[in-house]
């Protein structure tokens, strides 16, 4: 009976800090989620954006958020643990060239390491435009760190729209971007008009 009181002394205490640490952990998950909640789901639209600052992957300069401006931008906020997010990048992947002939500015903004940004993208051309930032940063500009995410900049730094890639406003960015490039094709690629006109000299042969 003795050798046996502080062996169950022992358990009781083991499950009484077990109990403990799970009291302390639903807490915390509670908290987190109630914080969550409170965060605004977006930047509002005409606010400006906030000023922030971080370091091009390609070559590690830093950049302030002045570099915005004088250009209309949009910020992608991709996540290599997003399966989404690989859908939209073999996506991005297919529109960058329209985007960049549009002249609109295009970065990834994240938080992530250079070296998981790298894996993740490193077939990619946004490779090349991701712009890694602070935490505190990321959440600034996307409080409640959503993926794929997208805030468009008009060229003064004001928020046109912001939300998940694939809403209304980026399907018609998206067609914008097609029906520009439709119209004004790539040096050396034959666009609606010069295919028709094709079209009808093949007829008469």
């Amino acid at each position: 009976m003795d050798g046996t009181l502080p062996g169950l002394i022992v358990a009781l205490l083991t499950l009484v800090v077990a109990f403990t640490l799970f009291l302390v952990l639903r807490l915390a998950a509670v908290v987190s989620a109630q914080d969550y909640l409170r965060s605004p789901a977006a930047l509002p639209v005409g606010s400006w954006l906030p000023d922030f600052s971080g370091y091009r992957l390609s070559d590690g300069e830093r950049l302030s958020g002045e570099f915005l401006q004088g250009q209309a931008s949009v910020l992608l906020f991709l996540s290599p643990e997003c399966g989404d997010c690989r859908l939209r990048v073999a996506e991005l992947a297919q529109l960058y060239e329209a985007i960049v002939r549009s002249g609109v500015r295009l970065w990834v903004v994240s938080a992530r390491s250079r070296k998981r940004m790298t894996a993740f993208l490193h077939d990619s051309p946004l490779l090349a435009h991701v712009l890694l930032v602070k935490a505190s940063v990321r959440h600034a500009l996307n409080p409640r760190n959503a993926a794929p995410f997208y805030i468009f900049v008009d060229d003064e730094g004001r928020v046109l729209a912001s939300n998940f890639i694939g809403d209304e406003d980026w399907l018609s960015f998206v067609a914008q971007i097609r029906e520009s490039e439709a119209l004004d094709p790539p040096e050396g690629q034959p666009g609606p008009a010069e295919e028709a006109t094709a079209e009808k000299r093949q007829g008469r042969l």
